[in-house]
This record gives C-alpha cells, structure tokens and sequence, in this order.
C-alpha cells in the first residue's frame, strides 16, 4: 500500500506564483524611470537568497530519490535561473549608467 510522506514541501518554501508578474513590473518600472531597478534587484536577490536557503535546507532533509526531494530540486533549480536573471538585469543596467 502507498503511504504518503509528511514531510512535503510547505508554502514558504514553494516559489510565489507572481514571480513572471514581478519580472514585468521591474521591467516596466525601469523602462518608465519610476524606480531604481538596481535597489529592486537588490531587494528581490535577497528575497530569493532566502527561499533558496530555506529549499535546500527542506531538500537535504528529504531522503534520497523521494518525490518531495525531486520537487524541492526543481524550485531549487528555478531560484538559482531566477538569481542569474537578476544578475544579467544589473549587469545591463549597471552598464547603461557608465556609458
């Protein structure tokens, strides 16, 4: 018989659902000079630190080959693509102010 494991992932460690609605609006928000898009990455980057932190903690708790386990390595795995993103936008910011 199938028993189900309790030690599932909670909803702070599972990725926010907004987060193409925040790619969006930082965008948006640079493009229209209404913020400082370095100061919100700085606080996004942050903010996602976090998560990951708490992921990979949850994960290393799972055992191996679990199914909660493989769930916590793809949002472990979407963090990190988001960390780079936000890093390949300050990058690209930071270069516009030079020139």
């Amino acid at each position: 018989m199938f028993r189900a494991r309790r030690s599932t992932p909670n909803k702070a460690t599972m990725p926010k659902p907004d987060l193409a609605e925040f790619h969006l609006k930082l965008i948006a928000a640079a493009a229209a000079g209404l913020a400082d898009p370095i100061g919100i990455v700085d606080a996004q980057r942050r903010e996602l630190i976090r998560r990951l932190r708490d992921v990979k903690g949850a994960a290393m708790a799972e055992s191996d080959g679990s199914h909660a386990g493989l769930l916590l390595e793809g949002i472990v795995l979407r963090l990190q693509a988001d960390l780079r993103w936000l890093e390949a936008c300050e990058r690209a910011w930071t270069d516009r102010r030079k020139k």
